[in-house]
């Protein structure tokens, strides 16, 4: 009589065969070190996925007293911009009301007015890690002081 395999075993099978190093473990007897290896990648694929692609859309809005930040398709939103030191990276200004403006030495974004209608496509390749809090230097309106985003840069 064939055994009729669990989905808890069909997916072992799946995760010994893309991690070889389980499949060492499973063979040694180390079930237990196995099962931690297990559920170590499974927690490590549950983590959220920031964006790979170096391009970010930037939507201001004045009537909401906010900065929105989407990947380059527009499908994903993140809340902060996150990239890497030495990485060039994009931003995508438009803006949906209000005049705004941003500018960051730090991160050597240059001064740059977003007005509707008129996309402003910046592009920086930051040189130190940090994080950093660029702010709407216009007064666009009563939220005005809520007009921030931020950019997170790793080694």
């Amino acid at each position: 009589m064939q055994k009729t395999k669990s989905l808890r075993e069909i997916e072992m099978q799946t995760q010994i065969k893309e991690h070889p190093e389980l499949y060492k473990l499973l063979r040694t007897g180390t079930t237990a070190l196995a099962f931690i290896a297990t559920l170590t990648m499974s927690q490590a694929a549950a983590q959220p996925q920031t964006s790979l692609d170096p391009t970010f859309n930037i939507t201001a809005s004045a009537d909401q007293g906010t900065f929105s930040i989407r990947s380059a398709d527009g499908k994903t939103a993140y809340p902060v911009v996150e990239t890497k030191v030495g990485q060039e990276t994009v931003l995508v200004f438009t803006d949906s009301s209000g005049v705004h403006g941003v500018e960051s030495a730090a991160l050597g974004i240059p001064r740059t007015t977003i007005i509707p209608g008129n996309p402003q496509r910046v592009t920086f390749t930051p040189t130190k890690a940090g994080t950093y809090v660029i702010s709407c230097d216009i007064p666009c309106g009563p939220k005005h002081a809520n007009m921030k985003f931020t950019v997170k840069v790793d080694q």
